[in-house]
């Protein structure tokens, strides 16, 4: 459902971030385990924030590209 040159587009991207948001989730992750954090609720908008600020913003924009096609979409032109 993702035309080839989104596709390309992901993929660079993907290479080129996934290690650093890889690295603040297993960071949060490993806090929460070891009850580093007295209150999730108010450290998510933190860790959303840094995920965004490193790289995640990129993968949203081209997910939400309008030539990828949902599930939903798809089935439809199956019809």
């Amino acid at each position: 459902t993702m035309p080839s040159d989104l596709y390309k587009a992901f993929t660079k991207v993907r290479t080129e971030t996934d290690g650093g948001l890889a690295a603040i989730r297993n960071d949060f992750y490993n806090r929460i385990i070891e009850g580093q954090y007295a209150d999730i609720k108010s450290e998510w908008s933190a860790y959303i924030e840094q995920l965004y600020a490193n790289g995640l913003d990129q993968w949203v924009k081209i997910w939400n590209d309008p030539n990828i096609l949902t599930y939903d979409e798809l089935n439809t032109l199956k019809q």
